[in-house]
């Protein structure tokens, strides 16, 4: 292996609250290199430009989450998409699972059961 990272999970977080703590879990394994990005089109253009492990998007609960989590599978429609949600309603993970979202948990989840979630997924490359 020549060092450099191989796999690579895209988060889109305003403050990298969650980030961080993924970052934490996985300091031990450096072929994963996570992309912290606080904003909806830098996050686009790594779904246009990188090949990607994970994508995870800390987001809220509205329309225009709705709206970004299916131009993201549409983007990238079998790289794993992982949502973490303010203030989620059974209606809306119901909506964000048939636009694509694998995992939906809500931001009061432990950050612990977080890392889990996306080292199952990572886990799948």
């Amino acid at each position: 292996m020549s060092g450099a990272p191989v796999i690579r999970v895209a988060v889109l977080e305003s403050s990298p609250q969650f980030t961080a703590a993924l970052e934490r879990a996985l300091v031990d394994r450096p072929e994963v290199d996570v992309l912290w990005r606080p904003y909806r089109d830098d996050l686009l253009e790594i779904c246009r430009s990188t090949p990607l492990a994970a994508v995870i998007l800390v987001i809220k609960s509205d329309d225009a989450a709705l709206t970004l989590l299916r131009t993201v599978r549409d983007l990238i429609p079998d790289v794993p998409l992982l949502c973490v949600v303010e203030e989620l309603f059974d209606e809306w993970e119901w909506t964000a699972r048939e636009l694509g979202a694998d995992v939906v948990l809500a931001d009061v989840v432990a950050k612990e059961e977080f890392v889990r979630s996306v080292g199952r997924v990572v886990g799948r490359e």
